[in-house]
């Protein structure tokens, strides 16, 4: 066999940065793409243009992310969309109640933010009277109809709009309450506001929940293990024995810089979200089918003459 030949013989990759075929063109992976270009493009601008403060915009990024992981975790889920007949009223309703109760809860932050006045200590007590337990009521609601009825294919479920606008009300509320209710001193002290706790508690379930349906359950069940061992101090044997903490306190206290907007948060804001925008980039123009290309005939040492070979020291490791 000549040189040309061997040569001639070697096959190339090829569509190497191509993905899957999970129907993209629907339009709720449509919806998706649209707010992961939106999602990059003002991580771009607050990096590069208009700096953020700190816990604002890393309140800001996990929301963001939350949003996005509900969209495209029914947008790209593989379960079939209909399993024969018609689909049960039962996750719809349950949806429905969930999508009023956090729907409310969104209502009451709003109402808080129309009427606070500057030079207040705090809104109107009737603007947040049943921002707790409609919050976080609706939110285990939705994530409960979720686990039992999971979404089919490029279809959001009510269950899932529930999360998403749970997620803007508890990390509106928490953004509101930055300066308002002076979050960044109280967090995680008995003077925390009982709402911040609510709004805490609520984003920890959210990313919870978000956690099992990228990772799995084992991620969650370790973290509420450690949760659980939070508050159950007092009966713990030995030296794991401590007196625990009041849920106000432990969940505002999580969800500050020593917790969720930690440094893992501010890594994943900064650096890894500019090395995805690249990746994708490079994904998108298929870069990597023009590296591919270029190396495999140089390195691929054994299809072609030793002798001819141009990086004759490689053919040693053939």
């Amino acid at each position: 066999m000549t040189d040309t030949q061997a040569a001639s013989d070697i096959k190339l990759p090829s569509e190497v940065d191509n993905s899957p075929d999970l129907q993209n063109t629907t339009w709720l992976a449509k919806v998706g793409f649209l707010l992961c270009a939106l999602y990059s493009a003002w991580h771009l601008y607050v990096l590069n243009i208009a700096p953020l403060e700190t816990w604002t915009f890393r309140i800001m990024h996990v929301a963001g992310a939350l949003i996005l992981g509900f969209v495209l975790s029914s947008a790209l889920s593989v379960r079939p969309a209909q399993e024969g007949g018609t689909p049960s009223r039962l996750p719809r309703a349950l949806g429905a109640v969930s999508l009023v109760a956090t729907s409310l809860a969104l209502g009451s932050v709003l109402a808080a933010m129309w009427f606070f006045e500057p030079g207040q200590s705090a809104p109107p007590e009737w603007t947040m009277a049943i921002f707790g337990w409609t919050l976080a009521g609706g939110t285990l609601l939705a994530v409960a109809t979720g686990w039992v009825y999971p979404a089919r294919q490029n279809q959001l479920t009510i269950s899932d709009i529930a999360l998403i606008v749970a997620t803007v009300a508890s990390f509106g509320f928490v953004l509101f309450s930055l300066d308002t209710l002076s979050l960044r001193l109280r967090a995680g002290t008995p003077f925390a506001d009982p709402n911040n706790g609510w709004a805490a508690f609520v984003v920890v379930v959210l990313i919870a929940e978000m956690t099992r349906r990228v990772a799995g359950m084992a991620l969650v069940v370790i973290a509420l293990v450690f949760v659980i061992y939070a508050f159950m101090g007092p009966w713990m044997p030995g030296f794991l024995e401590h007196r625990g903490y009041d849920p106000k306190r432990f969940f505002t206290y999580v969800f500050t810089d020593n917790g969720v907007l930690g440094p893992t948060t501010a890594v994943s804001s900064t650096y890894i979200i500019l090395f995805i925008v690249f990746a994708a980039f490079l994904q998108s123009s298929k870069v990597g089918d023009y590296f591919v290309n270029f190396s495999s005939p140089w390195l691929d040492v054994r299809a072609v003459a030793r002798p001819r070979c141009r990086f004759w020291p490689l053919a040693s490791w053939a």
